[in-house]
């Protein structure tokens, strides 16, 4: 479980997945693909895929944790054609497509650190 931002709220219940989401939003950005949402870390070109079920982000989205640069429900069911983005980010490899991108806000990065999950920005305790 871990705290929720807003005080009078009740504890969040998170599964494993979706704090791996948190932690891993800390540092990266996850970008939106048909099938799924995807780390884009162009630090380890040869490090794993991080991919996440569409319902696991929009659930974290939903719930006010992730910050997005986009504000079309549609992104979240894979209806991509006509959705824009808040930033004008567009993909390396198809400048005319805009990317859909979410991140953990910075109350969760606080809230996680309160846990004990993230000591600081650049560790994580979880795994």
């Amino acid at each position: 479980m871990i705290a929720n931002v807003v005080p009078e709220a009740p504890t969040l219940r998170l599964s494993g997945m979706q704090i791996d989401v948190l932690l891993l939003g800390v540092h990266h950005k996850l970008d939106r693909g048909l099938p799924g949402w995807a780390c884009d870390d162009h630090n380890l070109p040869t490090g794993p895929a991080h991919l996440f079920r569409p319902v696991t982000i929009k659930s974290l989205h939903e719930r006010g944790l992730l910050d997005a640069n986009f504000g079309d429900s549609r992104v979240h069911r894979g209806e991509l054609v006509g959705a824009q983005n808040l930033d004008g980010a567009r993909h390396e490899h198809s400048p005319e497509v805009p990317k859909f991108q979410v991140w953990t806000r910075a109350l969760v990065r606080q809230a996680l650190k309160q846990k004990g999950l993230l000591v600081d920005d650049d560790q994580l305790l979880y795994h």
